[in-house]
């Protein structure tokens, strides 16, 4: 034992021990006892063999961070796999050179690594960590330099808040005073929910002070950013109310101004603090003596905007009607507006009107589209038919699903008016010219009967011919066979099994990537490989993989019957497409919070691509994209006192939140998912208005109904993919076909 210690003293000091002793750890110095267990299995191996270099490298990845000199020295004992993981061994080394304080070398060699076609999550790590040794060396020109490169390869909102510090100090010792305050601000638009976000506010709140040298003044882009975060943190609202009152505030478009009172009133719209812009506007109103009457003229439908975003249309109209009144002739600057606050009160004829007058320019695709739809509301079935033919087009391009919303549309009237036959055959149209749409699900849904009509007659018209015979057919229509998986190939796959038998699934991502990159591969070498990505953790389709599975052919047309029978014999191709991503994390919550997991898959589909670390712009996180605020909220429901924002970019976590969170909102709004997946995308609020005014509905002329074009196409795409993980994997969908709307909803304090 004694001899065990000295060993082990000399290898974290740095000495070279005797060539055939094995490095050896005491067990009190150990992480754990599986890292313990796995020193134990690497020395009893046979010294150089394929297994304990394979182990040698997963024990590598553990000792980084508790004894790197340690590490570097068995990382030295695996080097006959160096050839074949060249990058691998590169970055572990930097990661020991990093920990050891060795940072010249580390340097040196991060900088030859990021020129490397390397795995994103090692491009970010070596990026954040050459950012700050270059900081630690005051090379502050480096520092830009790198975080330029990071930001542009990887996106900023990527970088962590930790990272972007360093950098905007360098640019502030650069005196890079533009390129600063873009940095600090995207820190400080989390305050105050992170440490950096705090120092980053504190900063500005310092330099904003008029009798510094470097006077800084507050963008509308921040204090945007920053009204989101007042959800959670009331007072912060004081504090953006005060900046926009008593300071002058940078526009988008770069210009200076201190504000007005209408200034205010239209940045405080664009803030979303409706309550606050009525205030001042009734301010106005009271005092309007003072003002032009154009002044009062603008304050008033301004005020009429904000109602409707209130979700009150009648104080809307009332607004549009005092216009009317007070202003003799007066002809709205704002016929939209006016056509949206009747739409709302259900006055379709009148709303139809005004949109017909209100300008192209607004938005032609949606102003078109409110033209058909208030004459299919108010049931003038010959006017909605005669837009839906003249500007078909126009409303195919509305959304990204539409290319058969005309066809969708007309068979709807169809059936309303009566005319069941020819109903059902466009619908049958439908099915037969796009079996991945949005719309053909609402058909699956409530007629099936129809679908499997449609299934029926293409078995009967097409003799399919066996599997093997079908690939031969095909192989003979190229004219060539599949190239055979050759032997550095099967030697490659071999290696990156290995490494994801050994955890190193980092390792083996990247193996993969130079495999793809390097080699041509068939049909069943990509599956392989796709198969292997998902192993390893990584389950967001890789499309040049996919391209050799045929799944990708039905993105953009193929009908029902063809698509169902590609599902059914290329099974496991389109798995990988649609993969039962982080699949016990997801079946455990999923079936904790009563939710279906094969629906939660589908929204994590629509929000990251199934990417760990997603991110955007506006700052909401991981695989189903939950806002900092939000996730405050969950965890104060949950009784989770440790969280911080940062913990939505781990799986478990992000899953955990979400199917919480999903399943309140399915529980409120009575089991409907689509209603479910438009309050998760734009808040229970938009929803609860959008439902008032949609008293009646059917659920597809709800979704139709949302007015918010991300929203409503959000629910669209899950909805899809819904039906395709069903098909896919012959799971019956556990909500009813075709939910009614929710009814006499409690107070959203259920939700949130």
């Amino acid at each position: 034992m004694r001899y065990k210690v000295i060993i082990a003293l000399l290898l974290y000091m740095g000495t070279t021990p005797v060539a055939h002793c094995h490095v050896v750890e005491w067990r009190a110095s150990v992480a754990n006892d599986a890292t313990w267990q796995l020193i134990q299995n690497v020395d009893r191996l046979d010294s150089g063999s394929t297994k304990q270099n394979f182990m040698t490298l997963d024990l590598v990845e553990k000792l980084i961070e508790t004894q790197p000199r340690a590490a570097l020295q068995y990382l030295n004992q695996a080097s006959t796999l160096q050839p074949k993981l060249v990058d691998t061994f590169d970055y572990f080394k930097f990661k020991v050179l990093y920990k050891i304080g060795e940072y010249r070398e580390a340097i040196a060699l991060g900088s030859k690594l990021m020129q490397r076609p390397i795995v994103r999550n090692w491009q970010l790590y070596l990026s954040e960590k050459l950012i700050e040794l270059h900081s630690l060396n005051q090379d502050w020109a480096q520092v830009a330099e790198h975080f330029r490169s990071a930001s542009n390869r990887l996106g900023l909102s990527k970088i962590s808040s930790e990272t972007l510090r360093h950098v905007a100090i360098a640019y502030h010792k650069n005196g890079s005073m533009s390129q600063f305050y873009d940095v600090i601000e995207n820190i400080a638009s989390q305050f105050p929910h992170t440490n950096d976000a705090r120092w980053a506010f504190h900063w500005l709140m310092d330099l904003s002070c008029e009798n510094k040298p470097e006077h800084y003044v507050f963008s509308e882009e921040l204090l945007r950013r920053l009204s989101w975060n007042t959800q959670v943190y009331p007072d912060l609202k004081e504090a953006i109310l005060a900046i926009v009152e008593d300071r002058p505030v940078r526009l988008l478009n770069r210009q200076v101004v201190r504000m007005d009172i209408f200034g205010r009133l239209r940045m405080l719209m664009g803030l979303r603090f409706f309550d606050e812009v009525d205030k001042i506007g009734q301010e106005i109103l009271v005092q309007r003596g003072m003002y032009s009457k154009r002044q009062v003229q603008g304050a008033l439908e301004l005020l009429a905007r904000n109602a409707i975003r209130m979700a009150d249309a009648r104080l809307a109209a009332e607004y549009f009607i005092e216009l009317m009144e007070s202003v003799p002739g007066y002809v709205s600057s704002d016929n939209y507006s006016l056509a949206d606050a009747m739409r709302y009160l259900s006055k379709y004829r009148t709303a139809h009107a005004l949109y017909k007058k209100s300008p192209y320019a607004y938005d032609r695709m949606e102003n078109t589209w409110q033209q058909f739809w208030m004459a299919y509301r108010g049931e003038d079935f010959e006017s909605a038919l005669q837009t839906l033919t003249e500007k078909e087009a126009t409303i195919r391009g509305r959304d990204t699903d539409g290319n058969v919303a005309p066809i969708y549309w007309r068979a709807k009237i169809l059936e309303k008016q009566g005319k069941i036959a020819e109903s059902e055959a466009l619908y049958k149209s439908v099915l037969a010219e796009a079996g991945q749409n949005y719309y053909a699900t609402l058909i699956l849904r409530k007629q099936p009967e129809i679908a499997n009509a449609v299934q029926l007659s293409s078995e009967e018209d097409i003799n399919y011919p066996p599997q093997k015979q079908k690939k031969e057919i095909l192989l003979a229509s190229i004219g060539e066979l599949p190239t055979p998986m050759f032997t550095g190939l099967e030697s490659d796959i071999a290696t990156v099994e290995e490494l994801i038998s050994n955890e190193l699934y980092d390792s083996a991502r990247q193996k993969i990537a130079d495999i793809i990159k390097r080699d041509t591969l068939n049909d069943e070498s990509a599956l392989k490989l796709h198969l292997l990505l998902n192993k390893a953790g990584d389950f967001e389709p890789k499309t040049r993989l996919l391209t050799k599975l045929s799944v990708l052919n039905f993105e953009n047309g193929g009908g029902l019957a063809d698509l169902n029978n590609q599902q059914k014999e290329n099974n496991e191709n389109w798995r990988v497409y649609y993969p039962r991503a982080y699949r016990d994390i997801v079946d455990k919550y999923a079936k904790q919070f009563g939710i279906e997991p094969l629906f939660f898959l589908s929204v994590m589909r629509a929000e990251s691509y199934y990417r760990e670390h997603a991110s955007s712009i506006v700052g909401a996180r991981g695989l189903v994209q939950i806002m900092p605020f939000t996730g405050i909220r969950i965890a104060k429901d949950l009784g989770d006192e440790k969280f911080v924002p940062t913990d939505l970019g781990k799986p478990k976590i992000n899953i955990a939140y979400g199917a919480y969170y999903l399943s309140k909102l399915l529980q409120y709004y009575d089991n409907n998912p689509y209603v479910a997946l438009a309050a998760y995308n734009a808040g229970p609020d938009a929803v609860n208005f959008w439902l008032e005014s949609c008293k009646g509905c059917q659920i597809d002329e709800f979704v139709e109904s949302i007015p918010f074009r991300e929203t409503r196409r959000y629910v669209k795409k899950v909805s899809k993919y819904h039906q395709m993980y069903q098909n896919i994997y012959q799971r019956p969908t556990e909500f009813s076909n075709w939910p009614k709307l929710p009814e006499n909803l409690g107070p959203i304090s259920k939700v949130y």
